[in-house]
């Protein structure tokens, strides 16, 4: 995409598509990073109101191996990735059972004495395939049926990619047939997208170091853009050339911004970082022919290390650090904080914040600005609790350092909960 090409666009008013979606999947299926929109919000409502004294029952529980990579839902499979002696793995399970179905190796075992060994990444699953990216930097096609590997792409091999100090974590992104991934190359190489059906490179551009954080789809005034965020900046790009629309410098201590941008309405985006950085609401506006984005306001009160943030109502939650967090999406001032957590992670469903603490305590609270407010706290797992739960069919999905289990929902003589349109 030429600059022309650009300005032709901004004329138009953009281009108009779909709202971002995984191909064949059913509404309440989990298939990527922070779920079907990426934003950690989940449109499922009728879930169960009170727990047993014990907790949500849980329905199953299996050993899986070092890492912390997500877990991806798609109907009656779930996907995510682990760590045996020697590789890392994409293993993909029955959701239902946690049964074995198969498992298919990416790249070496990766090994981090602070932060922990295995994968970071979380599997994308489009259609009838699983993207998935390992942690040394192998980013690999799967057959979803069999786990059959389709194509391979060796991000620092073919793009001079480096990887940041703790591994490649980003989860790829997938849109209109291409794979968006922070490549980290040198040589304007540095962000990348490949064609989904043969990984061949459709283009890479920019200098970035890779960040540790995943890219998101945004259309501010109907203009599509791949917005990363990589080790030193924010920056949005065309998806189908990697133009640069604009960008705004980010530093942070270490290069660690971890957490997901966040879309506040069409044309906002909320950013974090933790190290005492803080957050910043963006605004994508139009200046001549040209994008910029605006910043509305900066606030060290939200400091989101490694966990997203989600956004309802005006309101934004996330751990700031390792302090529960409300803060007003308007102009950034707190509204109320809650420690105890460790270094939790966070979802949103049917009205209330699902938090998963370090200490893998599930604690649930409503999702309102008026006060906090727990409804119920209980221990579900091990050891360190780093990774993001995922809810699907009413069932929710976590793991620890060694495990991964099955928690039930739903209530205890209703059918499965129904999805909001």
């Amino acid at each position: 995409m030429t600059r022309a090409r650009i300005r032709i666009l901004l004329a138009l008013g953009g281009l108009c598509g779909a709202l971002v979606a995984i191909s064949g999947a059913h509404a309440a299926d989990w298939p990527q990073w922070l779920g079907p929109e990426r934003n950690g919000v989940s449109t499922e409502t009728g879930l169960r109101r009170g727990f047993p004294t014990e907790g949500p029952p849980r329905l199953w529980k299996r050993p899986l191996g070092a890492g912390f990579s997500g877990i991806a839902v798609v109907g009656s499979r779930l996907f995510t990735m682990t760590a045996d002696a020697d590789h890392e793995l994409v293993v993909a399970m029955d959701a239902e059972t946690g049964r074995e179905l198969w498992r298919s190796p990416v790249g070496d075992r990766f090994g981090d004495r602070m932060g922990g060994d295995g994968p970071r990444s979380t599997p994308t699953v489009d259609g009838d395939r699983v993207i998935a990216l390992g942690a040394e930097g192998l980013l690999v096609a799967l057959e979803l049926a069999s786990g059959r590997r389709l194509w391979a792409v060796d991000l620092p091999r073919q793009l001079s990619g480096s990887a940041p100090t703790w591994g490649y974590s980003a989860s790829p992104l997938v849109h209109r047939g291409r794979v968006f991934v922070d490549a980290g190359g040198s040589g304007a190489r540095g962000l990348a997208a490949f064609d989904r059906a043969d990984g061949r490179v459709l283009w890479s551009a920019e200098e970035d170091r890779a960040g540790y954080s995943s890219p998101v789809l945004m259309r501010p005034m109907g203009i599509e853009q791949i917005v990363f965020f990589t080790g030193r900046r924010v920056v949005a790009v065309s998806p189908d050339a990697g133009v640069a629309f604009w960008q705004v410098p980010w530093k942070t201590a270490h290069d660690v911004n971890a957490a997901t941008p966040q879309l506040v309405g069409e044309d906002r985006l909320f950013v974090s970082s933790g190290y005492g950085t803080g957050a910043a609401m963006l605004k994508v506006v139009r200046e001549g022919d040209r994008l910029a984005a605006r910043q509305l306001w900066k606030s060290p009160s939200m400091r989101n290390k490694m966990t997203t943030s989600v956004v309802q109502g005006g309101y934004i939650y996330g751990f700031s650090e390792s302090t529960l967090t409300c803060i007003d999406a308007n102009d950034g001032e707190v509204v109320w904080d809650k420690d105890g957590y460790g270094r939790g992670t966070l979802l949103l469903a049917d009205g209330r914040l699902w938090a998963l603490s370090e200490e893998c305590e599930l604690v649930v609270a409503d999702a309102t600005p008026e006060a906090y407010r727990e409804l119920g706290r209980w221990r579900l797992l091990g050891e360190r609790c780093w990774t993001m739960p995922s809810l699907s069919g009413g069932r929710l999905f976590a793991r620890d350092e060694q495990h991964i289990a099955s928690f039930d929902l739903r209530p205890a003589t209703a059918p499965a909960p129904r999805v909001a349109p």
